[in-house]
């Protein structure tokens, strides 16, 4: 009885336990995305700026027409 929970246990521990590289491995991948992000955040900022000066753009020449 002992000896089968011992093998019952043990294939489940296998099959659920994360290894230091799985860990290494998740890791590794995150820092990839994180990397992206970064890169995404950079390109979101300059299309915020461009879009600030096309804004300003147009009501300068609004206004320009107006008065």
């Amino acid at each position: 009885m002992a000896e089968a929970q011992k093998e019952s246990l043990s294939e489940v521990m296998d099959a659920q336990l994360a290894t230091k590289t799985d860990i290494y491995g998740v890791r590794d991948e995150l820092v990839k995305v994180e990397r992206r992000m970064d890169s995404l955040d950079a390109k979101f900022d300059k299309l915020f700026w461009m879009m600030g000066i096309l804004v300003a753009l147009a009501v300068a020449n609004f206004a320009k027409q107006l008065f």
